[in-house]
């Protein structure tokens, strides 16, 4: 009797994997934006019904937007509005979209950032949006700052006013790993369950932070260009996320 064994294919996986990742990234911050713009319409069209025309127009060019940019990932190409806006551009339209909708202030600093190649943008970009829908969607945050700068090396950092992560740091290898607590605190570490992040158990670790599927992308952009990323204590209370992502690995 001849017995089949089916090798599974490391590339198909990987591309898959890559794929579902880019859904996530990509189309999960367009839905929320969308998902608060209807709950902002369903108001207005109760209290203001003129501005909600306006705003459910917004929302159907932005549907638009995102049937674009799914096919652009199924084909492997940038994000549009990288493309047409740039990184510093495509930041700060993001976030007056995010802003408009969420009572959150949101500050964007880009200091000196040149043109950078395409892989290192797309990795900033999809850090700073997924860092951001946690602070929407988890910290509790009344501000946030998201800075850009570069050295000879871009240096991402999207830091809030929320609810925290105690003295819990969580870096590249901490995510489906090893976790390090400062002071000697056990840090648990919350499981994402359909997009959404369940908070950890352990002493000392906000509803902000958890190992879903949007902290282990973050960390799988930084290191697909070479880079390194965090999430930790931000010095002056909530959370700071943090990558640094050198120009060679983004050809």
């Amino acid at each position: 009797m001849r017995r089949e064994f089916i090798v599974p294919d490391d590339a198909a996986d990987e591309a898959r994997r890559r794929l579902l990742r880019d859904l996530h990234d990509g189309l999960g911050p367009a839905l929320a934006a969308i998902a608060l713009g209807l709950r902002a319409a369903r108001h207005l069209a109760v209290h203001d019904p003129a501005a909600a025309g306006p705003l459910l127009a917004r929302l159907e060019e932005e549907v638009h937007t995102a049937v674009t940019d799914v096919r652009r990932l199924a084909s492997g190409a940038c994000p549009a509005v990288l493309s047409r806006l740039g990184l510093a551009g495509a930041v700060r339209a993001h976030v007056a979209t995010l802003t408009d909708r969420h009572p959150v202030r949101v500050d964007v600093q880009c200091a000196d950032v040149p043109d950078l190649p395409v892989g290192v943008q797309v990795a900033a970009y999809r850090i700073i949006c997924e860092a951001l829908t946690n602070v929407v969607r988890h910290a509790g945050a009344r501000h946030c700052a998201v800075r850009l700068r570069f050295d000879g090396c871009l240096h991402v950092e999207v830091v809030d006013d929320g609810i925290g992560v105690g003295n819990a740091v969580v870096t590249g290898d901490g995510v489906g790993g090893a976790v390090s607590g400062g002071d000697g605190v056990e840090v648990g570490v919350g499981v994402g369950v359909g997009g959404d992040v369940v908070p950890g158990q352990g002493a000392g670790v906000g509803v902000g932070v958890g190992a879903g599927i949007g902290l282990g992308s973050m960390r799988d952009r930084a290191r697909e260009v070479g880079g390194t990323w965090r999430v930790e204590h931000a010095a002056a209370g909530g959370t700071r996320v943090a990558a640094d992502l050198p120009l060679a690995g983004g050809v």
